[in-house]
């Protein structure tokens, strides 16, 4: 399988690398070169099903929409620093303190990285759904991976993504409606 694109390729390697890492904890020491050759194949494939529903949603979706709610975005690649942070601050925590200094983590990164709507769409979600949501979509981890970060079962963290995603379309729809009321 070939990218035909250096820097999608690096990419590529840089995110099977780290979700290596994230599971090594999971690895049984045997066959190292088959157990990083699997976990880059997910990592392909999730890099090619999120282009599919990129391409999905940018087919349907209506064009004034996304200039009203990204006109000063310009595609800013997230720090690492910045993914850091947010790795930590979805980190399943029982420490109240400790939750609000993740919410106050999440707040900041998505002042940083989202448009106003978007931002208030996230911030509406309750923080389970919100923290599966940004570990698949913004992190890319994948369902066994938010299965051990979360100690749920991957049929749990499915579904709980499918209701964080219809939830996050709803307060955006209602958002954008209350959006063009005002205008």
């Amino acid at each position: 399988m070939s990218c035909h694109n250096e820097e999608t390729a690096e990419q590529l390697a840089l995110d099977t690398f780290a979700r290596a890492a994230r599971a090594f904890h999971r690895f049984d020491h045997r066959y190292p070169q088959a157990w990083l050759k699997m976990i880059l194949r997910n990592v392909v494939i999730d890099f090619y099903n999120k282009q599919k529903r990129e391409r999905e949603i940018f087919v349907t979706t209506e064009f004034d929409l996304i200039e009203k709610t990204h006109q000063e975005e310009e595609s800013v690649q997230m720090s690492l620093s910045d993914y850091e942070s947010l790795e930590i601050a979805i980190a399943p925590s029982k420490d109240d303190s400790q939750r609000e200094v993740s919410s106050l983590q999440i707040s900041e990164w998505s002042q940083k990285y989202l448009s106003g709507e978007l931002k208030e769409a996230l911030e509406s979600l309750s923080d389970s759904h919100r923290d599966i949501l940004i570990a698949r979509e913004v992190l890319g981890y994948n369902y066994a991976d938010i299965s051990d970060l979360f100690e749920i079962k991957e049929g749990t963290v499915m579904s709980r993504l499918s209701r964080a995603r219809v939830s996050l379309q709803q307060n955006l729809m209602e958002i954008s409606s209350r959006g063009s009321e005002a205008v």
